[in-house]
């Protein structure tokens, strides 16, 4: 499992590692990459790690890490606590691999499965979306789409592609992801009975995954020509008798020449050599992991029987590795009555939720209603969103008793500004521009908020939402810009973006685009979003349980006429927050 945690997230974990001096939130980052420690020490440290954070993670989120291995597979290490009847808590690890599909091609394609089957159709459908996108603004839709022919034609393109992706996020989740086991290591689930921790995907248990691909890249060679040659020296009942050792008897085999039976029982041997070299590598793999930590619970101290109100919403946390984190897992129907999040590492949580508990002595950030700035179309060039957003945001604010959130709108805010936005504690920034917002503040400058404080705490303490085009889409700085999808060249770096640098900073949550949008549809995603955090802080419904902004991130995507294009586009990055 650790091995997993470890292969994800490595460069965003050392950049914030790097850039802190000392402190708890620093060693977080450290455990995973420190390289004066050897596999096994490391391990240790892994596993200290994940018992210490027990008592900090609630008991409702659920962390799966995923990660795709070269041939199609993916690789699932889940954690979660679990409360046993004598209120101890417990840290639940459990892994499991999905192999590759019947439909996924092979033909001459080093990536198969996942990237072939899934991926690669997604990246054709972003590309035929963002083609269509290229240069469309106000001007050029009043232009060149007046008439009702063309307005036509574009509509019937644009339900063509949304309706495509609907249908990938459909075959993705039942090839893929409709497995109990694997649902099991991802939805939140608190009635799930951990205990049996067996994979039903894998003739390989979870065990030591280091362990097992070593032991597979060494399977035992079975020579069959050398072994048929002995039993042809063999009488015909004497090579009846080992095959009757198998298991194998019958009329059948009576009936059978020694040529065909010689062929049975090699079969038979070959089978029998590799289960148990599968035997041996389980009880050796099982063996490493009770002395490293990997054992599937690990007990912790006790903890009170009354839970806050705030964590009874379940949460999926998802780490996913470069090639996974394109996908919109969070529209899949697998997650619709779920709060999803998806962070570059698990250090990123436990790094957000020891800041918030030494800040205010409790574990979920919060954003405070009087604290709400934003900035509305800093470039100039969008007046129609402007003219939408902007009253409407002061209309949720005044009628709330909050007069009116600061705003700047139709201009680039100053330095000051942007500063005394990020810096304010329990504070919430909403961008409505093009992009990230990366000419308002540049991704340089965000990241030197991340030791801006002497305390050992990252300096941006504001929730950051970003609701331009692609605002949350990460990219490998060697990806070309002719071949995005990163099908042809290798990523030879992580994928990085402006939606991650803010949490570099320390942004409890981001909320970003994965892929440009529409601004008429995107804008009412925006106004629904908000207007659904505020309500449901008023309603409070169910009682006493706020839903937070991940989960409104979710919820709002019935805002969209294009459910998919771009209502799929909205993710979440860092960890649920409150109102």
């Amino acid at each position: 499992a650790s091995l997993i945690h470890i292969s994800v997230g490595g460069s965003a974990r050392n950049i914030v590692r790097e850039a802190l001096d000392g402190g708890k939130v620093q060693d977080s980052f450290k455990v995973f990459d420190d390289e004066s420690l050897d596999h096994h020490a490391r391990v240790d440290s892994v596993g200290l790690l994940l018992k210490n954070s027990a008592s900090l993670i609630p008991i409702n989120w659920h962390i799966s890490t995923m990660a795709t291995c070269p041939t199609g597979e993916i690789l699932i290490s889940s954690l979660r606590v679990l409360i046993n009847s004598r209120g101890e808590r417990t840290m639940v690890v459990s892994t499991a691999c999905i192999f590759p599909t019947s439909r996924a091609t092979h033909d001459n394609d080093s990536k198969m499965g996942i990237h072939t089957d899934v991926l690669i159709p997604l990246d054709e459908i972003i590309e035929r979306s963002q083609k269509q996108l290229h240069g469309m603004n106000e001007e050029v839709q009043n232009e060149q789409y007046n008439e009702e022919s063309s307005r036509r034609k574009w509509w019937e393109e644009r339900h063509s592609i949304d309706e495509d992706l609907q249908s990938l996020l459909k075959y993705s989740e039942t090839a893929y992801f409709s497995h109990s086991a694997i649902q099991q290591r991802i939805i939140p689930d608190e009635l799930f009975n951990c205990d049996d921790d067996s994979s039903e995907c894998s003739d390989f248990g979870p065990g030591n995954l280091a362990l097992r691909f070593e032991a597979a890249e060494r399977e035992p060679y079975f020579d069959g020509e050398k072994e048929r040659a002995v039993l042809t020296k063999l009488t015909v009942p004497l090579i009846k008798s080992k095959l009757a050792s198998f298991g194998v008897t019958g009329k059948d085999v009576k009936r059978m020449r020694k040529a065909e039976l010689i062929g049975i029982l090699l079969s038979e041997m070959e089978k029998n050599v590799k289960s148990e070299h599968i035997k041996e590598v389980n009880e050796a793999a099982t063996s490493i992991a009770e002395e490293y930590g990997h054992s599937a619970s690990i007990k912790t101290t006790q903890y009170p029987q009354e839970f806050p109100h705030e964590l009874e919403d379940p949460c999926a946390i998802l780490v996913l590795d470069e090639h996974l984190l394109r996908f919109p897992f969070e529209s899949m129907d697998m997650f619709s009555n779920i709060t999803v999040t998806r962070v570059p590492s698990l250090p990123f949580v436990l790094a957000t939720l020891l800041e918030t508990e030494s800040l205010h002595s409790n574990v979920t950030p919060k954003v405070d209603a009087r604290k709400v700035k934003y900035v509305l179309d800093p470039e100039s060039n969008l007046s129609e969103s402007a003219s939408t957003l902007g009253p409407a945001l002061n209309s949720i604010a005044s009628k709330n008793g909050w007069g009116e959130w600061e705003n700047v709108v139709g201009q680039i805010p100053s330095s000051e500004f942007m500063s005394q936005t990020l810096l304010e504690e329990n504070g919430l920034y909403l961008y409505c521009g093009h992009g990230g917002g990366e000419k308002v503040i540049s991704r340089s400058r965000v990241e030197e908020f991340i030791s801006g404080r002497i305390d050992g705490i990252r300096g941006c303490r504001a929730t950051i939402v970003l609701m331009g085009c692609s605002s949350g889409k990460l990219q490998s700085v060697n990806t070309p810009k002719e071949n995005p999808s990163g099908r042809v060249h290798a990523m030879h770096y992580e994928p990085e973006g402006i939606a991650v640098s803010y949490l570099f900073a320390g942004a409890p949550c981001v909320v970003g685009n994965l892929w440009d949008v529409t601004d008429r549809d995107i804008d009412r995603y925006c106004l629904t979003l908000m207007e659904d955090f505020v309500q449901s802080q008023e309603d409070n419904i169910p009682p006493n349980s706020p839903l937070s902004l991940a989960k409104c991130v979710g919820n709002a995507r019935r805002a969209c006429k294009l459910r998919f294009i771009v209502g799929s586009a909205p993710v979440c990055y860092g960890v649920p927050v409150l109102w």
